[in-house]
């Protein structure tokens, strides 16, 4: 945020959720709701912080013994605040079984990705998949990256996309070939 890193864990993380508005404007946003404290309903709408506040709502009453699978239940929590079609893709990390979880709104089927099936040596290349296809297995769906292919995805995506059609030429450029300024440390 302007320019820093920030960060939150622990106990500056009461609830986790985020979306488009800082955590701090988001956190101060939930206390007037009566799950938080507050005295008001939170209204079911698009905003980013009434979408806060409900997500986080969601994720407090969880329970895990009275409660659905957990990655279902992240899944309709996801679903609750979808912007509609302005949602192209939700994702649920399982950190502890070290899977991700994803929908698309091309592939509505929950389709998962085993980080444990990756070999992340910086020897090998970096791998890329289409994410509206099923996975099936890594060397089938997963091809090696390539400046070219992240360009065409970029001019892809930037010409479908109203507020990004107007990005130049040499800002698209410097972002498709981005990844090449990253180091692989293991």
């Amino acid at each position: 945020i302007n320019g820093k890193l920030v960060y939150h864990k622990d106990k500056d993380l009461p609830v986790t959720v985020l979306a488009n508005n800082t955590y701090e404007e988001s956190i101060d946003y939930t206390k007037k709701f009566i799950e938080f404290g507050g005295n008001d309903t939170i209204p079911k709408t698009m905003k980013s912080l009434d979408r806060f506040a409900l997500a986080a709502s969601m994720v407090k009453k969880f329970d895990e013994k009275k409660s659905e699978n957990i990655i279902n239940y992240s899944f309709d929590i996801l679903k609750t605040v979808s912007q509609g079609e302005a949602t192209h893709w939700s994702i649920v990390y399982d950190i502890a079984n070290m899977k991700i979880h994803y929908k698309t709104y091309g592939n509505r089927e929950t389709r998962v990705i085993s980080l444990e099936d990756f070999n992340f040596s910086c020897e090998l290349p970096v791998l890329i998949t289409d994410i509206e296809n099923n996975i099936d297995s890594i060397e089938k769906d997963f091809i090696d990256y390539s400046t070219e292919l992240n360009k065409e995805l970029i001019e892809n995506t930037f010409s479908h996309v109203e507020f990004l059609k107007n990005i130049p030429p040499e800002v698209r450029d410097g972002i498709a070939r981005y990844p090449e300024s990253l180091i692989c440390n293991e």
